[in-house]
């Protein structure tokens, strides 16, 4: 006598006693086996303003094993940058005029007005179980971001400063992730670890003046750059849904 079964928890196995032989068999491991898992998934990214930006991800299956994210999106103010700079000092200005002064003496980051920036990020994946997008995987992340602020104040006489700020930061992330397949959800989590260079250029229509009583230090108005660079960490949950019905290959 033949009986076969067919078990959602279990792995294909097969017990023999006597003329009965019973077959167990996983029907979602033969699902994926043959290759039909979502293929496509458009994501929003969670903890993006966190880090300066609000993007939106797509991603494509290409074989049972990687695949490929592309996003795009928005860039706002980089807390992220902000509250390393506020914890560590802010990094020394470079130019022409004035070489050491502290940055964190013009960047007022109460007062400053962000305008829209822009980014874009690259990501290759690996996933380990063989079973498309869902499960473990190790990637590579990169991302080009631009911020910009715009800063005015006049406090007659102590101090004039106006001011038009562009940041470019490009980072490269190595990721180790998890995303789970729960259609018609899709949760995309993990941490990538990696290096980042971030550079500034802040043009200054008017600056700091002379004052023998406060001892400020005087700024002529020009072009004042300064750069960071050196070790990233990112955090990331991204949130989306699978597009298309499911297809074997």
């Amino acid at each position: 006598m033949l009986c076969m079964h067919l078990n959602l928890n279990a792995q294909i196995d097969t017990v023999s006693s006597g003329n009965t032989v019973i077959i167990y068999k996983n029907i979602d491991y033969e699902i994926r086996k043959k290759g039909n898992y979502d293929k496509n998934v458009i994501k929003v990214g969670m903890l993006d303003l966190v880090y300066g930006y609000q993007a939106i991800y797509y991603e494509r299956l290409l074989n049972d094993y990687f695949s490929i994210e592309a996003g795009a999106g928005v860039g706002i103010r980089n807390f992220y940058e902000d509250a390393i700079n506020k914890l560590r000092g802010t990094p020394k200005i470079v130019s022409d005029e004035i070489s050491g002064f502290d940055a964190d003496e013009l960047s007022y980051y109460g007062d400053r007005r962000m305008r829209p920036g822009f980014t874009f990020n690259f990501s290759p994946r690996f996933y380990t179980r063989g079973w498309g997008i869902d499960g473990f995987y190790i990637g590579a992340d990169f991302r080009y971001l631009h911020n910009r602020y715009v800063f005015n104040i006049i406090d007659a006489p102590a101090r004039r400063v106006s001011y038009d700020e562009q940041v470019k930061k490009q980072t490269l992330h190595l990721l180790l992730g998890t995303q789970i397949d729960n259609r018609p959800v899709s949760i995309d989590f993990g941490v990538g670890l990696g290096y980042k260079h971030l550079s500034s250029s802040r043009y200054m229509e008017s600056a700091l003046p002379p004052d023998n009583n406060t001892g400020d230090i005087y700024m002529p108005a020009g072009l004042y750059n300064y750069k960071n660079s050196g070790f990233s960490f990112l955090l990331y949950l991204k949130v989306g849904g699978f597009l298309g019905n499911r297809k074997s290959r």
